[in-house]
């Protein structure tokens, strides 16, 4: 009969332990370093969204730090900047009316001449068109912009001839005009030029002492920079295609920054590992 009972409890034992739940068993159970089951399962699915998190976070700082150091050499750019570039409206060679307006949206790099010039000014557009190609090839593109100081003798048929011919950047537009708007372009980037004088002007075979100087105006059409004779062509490469880098990379960052500095949401998955990582959540295990 002793016997009988002993076989009953240890049957009755063995059912009870086969009825309980896995989870329960789960928590129940320890590691060999007196963690439990649970805990371990916690930390695991708790590992993810901490580096989720923390690479966000370095990225957003890596941002930001480059956003701060661009704006830096930008403001300390703008500080020795002269204060040049305003509004200009001439005519191209086949008449149509082309302004400063007209540009905007657009790396634009101007140079002001004449095409009687003998050397100095077909020596500075080569160069001109040497730097643009050489931009081009690696995906940064501007739009060259001639102005003539020398309307009386620039016409629009002699820009045209001029530029088919001479060969200079096959998208160079060349601009003319009558006096007063010519010089009011002068002024805006202050270019300086001699005026002929009657004589000269009759005769026709004049001159003109002038400015030296490619300016180069940003998509908002603000002034950007300047190359005077003396700069090579490959310091002027060199230097026109990081101010365009710089800026293209500032506009970008102003783009996207107040993305960075929002309060991260975190994605339905991400919240559910959150979810059942927290401690006493058995769907951990």
């Amino acid at each position: 009969m002793r016997n009988a009972r002993l076989t009953s409890l240890r049957l009755a034992r063995s059912s009870s332990s086969r009825m309980l739940p896995r989870t329960t068993v789960a928590a129940m159970s320890t590691s060999a370093d007196g963690s439990s089951a649970l805990s371990v399962a916690a930390q695991r699915l708790r590992s993810p969204v901490t580096w989720i998190s923390a690479s966000a976070t370095l990225g957003a700082l890596y941002g930001l730090y480059q956003f701060q150091y661009t704006r830096q050499l930008t403001t300390q750019r703008m500080a020795g900047r002269p204060d040049l570039g305003g509004d200009f409206a001439l005519v191209d060679w086949d008449g149509k009316p082309v302004s400063s307006k007209d540009l905007v949206g657009k790396w634009v790099l101007l140079y002001f001449g004449f095409t009687k010039c003998p050397d100095i000014c077909p020596d500075e557009l080569h160069k001109v068109t040497a730097v643009l190609k050489r931009l081009e090839n690696q995906g940064q593109s501007i739009q060259p912009v001639f102005i003539t100081i020398d309307p009386t003798r620039d016409t629009k048929a002699r820009l045209k001839s001029y530029f088919e011919t001479a060969g200079f950047h096959p998208r160079f537009i060349a601009l003319t005009g009558d006096d007063a708007a010519v010089k009011k372009a002068c002024r805006a980037y202050r270019v300086y030029f001699t005026k002929p004088t009657p004589e000269e002007i009759k005769r026709g075979d004049y001159l003109l002492d002038h400015s030296i100087i490619s300016y180069l105006v940003d998509p908002e059409g603000e002034f950007a920079d300047y190359y005077g004779k003396s700069l090579t062509e490959d310091e002027m490469f060199t230097r026109v295609g990081k101010l365009m880098g710089d800026w293209e990379r500032q506009k970008w960052w102003d783009s996207v920054l107040p993305a960075f500095m929002a309060t991260p949401q975190m994605t339905e998955g991400q919240k559910r590992a959150a979810e059942a990582a927290k401690p006493g959540n058995r769907s951990a295990a």
